[in-house]
């Protein structure tokens, strides 16, 4: 069965932005387009802005549910497939759409599930322009199994995900280890406690600002050359550069501006105010648009050093900036924002503390896009309706297919290996004993121990209630 989902939801925009005074510590959460990026990584609600209820009933903004799916409708975030359930009820910025559910026979969180599989952006008509329609959204057809169903596709959506969430909170918890170092070795660079000489930006590096060749001339686009990056590709959860969608021609290259050299740092100049001054490291050759600056430091500078001193003091660098909704930090500006600049050994201290921590946090991103592929390809699975209640025939003809007197490349399990459907049905039955006859336990225990074999940090044993209990792996290992 599809449903479309004005049959079954409301769909809306949020509330216009108050003015930055009428913002209070206390009061509701106002969450604007900017602040998806954080709460789907599991930042707080309550880290963002507040209103006072009483100012909210005066100027008759609408306060939106506790399970409301949210995503962004216009600008560059709407390219971002974020896609956020709310905890507790909150205002909404217009530039977000507000899915609220109205049918008590739809889940919510299948809903969202959904929406991550198929992020709204494919609804975007001019990529030039950014934009999603209300009209657009509420046209969206969605599978709609009965309730029992997607409550089942939830639960077992939830448990992929919670690899992806675990190993993302980790990710951050040695962000925060690493920036609490260089506090304490070089102290809040606004304030310089330790004293240290200041230099504005440029003492520290020739400054290059990027530019967009013409996109009128699509010979510029028409092949490979080298990428093209834009803000979207300088992101809070990387120290390197994420991989360019886009690229540029040999012709289109030849009217860029590009970095040469590997360990730059590019930043970004223009955007929201969380935007403005995020940078990364590069690590190959890259041409980059008009709200970038790229930095190639000085020899007395280390890269490491200066990516850190950025991202430990993001508002420092904000404030720098000018205009209102849209910021911007001109070249200008940019290069007199005034720095610490500590003695060169005492910046290769914190490098090699840097990049050891560098080299673990790739290992990091290569297990977190591992559990990302996971829950896609579980997610493909069932919203291209080869949903759960399938799984317990399949799981039943594989076991039965077993021959344990075989040797390993006789019983075929490879389709199952990254199969999270598959192997949480296995792991159920066989933690609550369910067979008919210990043939099939034994066949199913060889299933899964071949799984644990291939995928060696996809399950974990546990010693509970004095026996052993099998889970999938939630923890980085």
């Amino acid at each position: 069965m599809v449903g479309v989902l004005k049959n079954i939801a409301k769909v809306t925009a949020g509330n216009s932005a108050p003015q930055k005074d009428k913002f209070s510590d206390e009061g509701i959460p106002f969450i604007r387009a900017g602040s998806l990026e954080f709460l789907v990584r599991g930042i707080p609600i309550d880290e963002c802005e507040k209103i006072d209820p009483l100012f909210a009933k005066e100027k008759k903004m609408r306060l939106f549910p506790k399970g409301s799916i949210l995503f962004a409708k216009s600008g560059m975030s709407s390219k971002m497939g974020r896609v956020y359930v709310l905890p507790e009820d909150a205002y909404i910025v217009s530039h977000l759409a507000v899915v609220t559910i109205t049918s008590k026979h739809v889940n919510n969180e299948y809903v969202a599930f959904y929406f991550n599989y198929r992020p709204p952006y494919h609804l975007i008509k001019d990529d030039a322009y950014p934009s999603i329609s209300v009209t657009d959204i509420e046209n969206v057809e969605i599978p709609l199994p009965d309730l029992e169903t997607q409550n089942k596709i939830v639960a077992i959506l939830d448990k992929a995900k919670a690899i992806l969430d675990k190993r993302a909170e980790t990710i951050t918890k040695y962000d925060e280890l690493l920036r609490a170092t260089f506090l304490e070795m070089f102290g809040d660079v606004s304030n310089n406690p330790k004293g240290f000489d200041k230099k504005p930006l440029k003492d520290f590096g020739q400054i290059i600002t990027g530019n967009t060749p013409p996109r009128k001339d699509k010979s510029n686009y028409d092949s490979n050359f080298i990428e093209w990056i834009k803000t979207d590709n300088i992101t809070s959860q990387s120290h390197f550069l994420t991989h360019a969608s886009e690229y540029l021609s040999e012709t289109g290259f030849a009217k860029s501006r590009y970095v040469n050299e590997n360990a730059l740092l590019v930043a970004c100049i223009a955007g929201s105010i969380s935007s403005i001054g995020r940078s990364a490291i590069t690590d190959r050759r890259v041409a980059f648009n008009q709200q970038i600056n790229a930095v190639v430091p000085a020899k007395d500078v280390s890269i490491f050093f200066l990516y850190w001193m950025f991202k430990v003091s993001a508002e420092y660098v904000q404030s720098y900036a000018t205009g209102g909704m849209k910021r911007l930090l001109t070249k200008g500006e940019f290069q007199k924002v005034p720095f610490i600049k500590p003695d060169y050994n005492e910046q290769l201290q914190f490098e090699e503390i840097a990049k050891n921590y560098s080299v673990f946090q790739q290992k990091l991103l290569q297990h977190q896009t591992q559990s990302e592929n996971l829950l896609k390809s579980l997610s493909q699975q069932v919203f291209n309706e080869r949903i759960i209640v399938d799984v317990d025939a399949e799981l039943e003809a594989l076991i039965n297919s077993i021959d344990l007197d075989k040797n390993d490349e006789e019983n075929m399990i490879s389709s199952v290996v990254n199969d999270i459907t598959f192997i949480q049905r296995l792991i159920d039955r066989l933690n609550e004993q369910e067979f008919e006859d210990k043939s099939q336990y034994d066949k199913a225990k060889y299933i899964l121990f071949k799984v644990m074999k291939e995928e060696e940090n996809l399950v974990k044993q546990l010693f509970k209630d004095n026996k052993i209990q099998l889970t999938l792996q939630n923890e980085t290992t």
